[in-house]
């Protein structure tokens, strides 16, 4: 059996715990759609599949640097005007007041040192391009605001991997360890060890922010969770533990 071990929205818990920001940390404890919240009280449209979909693209492509020009000339994104687009981002920026004044602190301290360091210590250097539009080179934004939250959730789940991988090895005998997707981890098991991998799985998920402070020393306070899927094939899988 294929098992698929899913950290939920990490990049959006990595970046709600680095800014500290109030709405996006109280959202996530108590278990609110921010997408759908996001659709209707910024974006400004009805809650359906698809706009609740862009409404999601929307909040990560800005949590990495999108512009108000990049989404208008997205045909893949809802056909605003350039005046309507600014003022989503400046909704969700008010709504997000916290996430607003980090991103702003970022650039600033990019700007002046060239680089950022993790809570990690992992340090990120970013490097001066030219920009097409001044003619003058400079730190590029999407990198300033990509980095900080894509290292720390790497480390994240590189802590689940070490911490799930000791478990399996310990309690099954023939389940591998087949590959990390991003912010997954898929197993190979038999019919026999199935369940036992996936309540590994749920349990250091269940228990990365502990991981955290073991491995790093400082206390990560938003709850991080993920879902554990399982199947023939990794077309198939279907959800046991969420």
């Amino acid at each position: 059996m294929i098992i698929e071990a899913d950290l939920s929205a990490a990049e959006w818990r990595v970046a709600a715990f680095l800014s500290q920001d109030v709405t996006a940390i109280d959202e996530i404890k108590q278990g609110h759609d921010a997408h759908a919240d996001n659709c209707v009280n910024v974006m400004g449209l009805p809650l359906t599949k698809n706009n609740r979909t862009d409404a999601k693209v929307f909040l990560f492509r800005i949590l990495f640097g999108g512009t108000y020009m990049g989404m208008h000339k997205d045909p893949r994104m809802p056909n605003f005007s350039k005046t309507k687009w600014k003022s989503i981002i400046k909704n969700f920026y008010q709504k997000y007041i916290d996430l607003s004044n980090w991103h702003e602190q970022l650039i600033i301290s990019a700007n002046q040192h060239g680089f950022y360091t993790s809570p990690t210590g992992r340090i990120l250097s970013f490097k001066k391009v030219m920009n097409k539009y001044s003619g003058v080179k400079e730190y590029p934004r999407g990198q300033i605001l990509n980095y900080p939250v894509q290292s720390l959730a790497a480390d994240i789940i590189h802590i689940a991997m070490i911490e799930a991988y000791q478990m399996v090895r310990e309690q099954t005998t023939y389940t591998k360890f087949i590959v990390q997707v991003h912010d997954s981890m898929v197993w190979d098991a038999p019919d026999s060890e199935v369940e036992i991998v996936c309540e590994i799985n749920k349990f250091v998920f269940d228990n990365l922010t502990t991981y955290i402070k073991k491995y790093y020393d400082f206390d990560f306070n938003v709850p991080l969770t993920g879902e554990i899927c399982y199947g023939k094939d990794w077309g198939s899988t279907d959800v046991l533990y969420r």
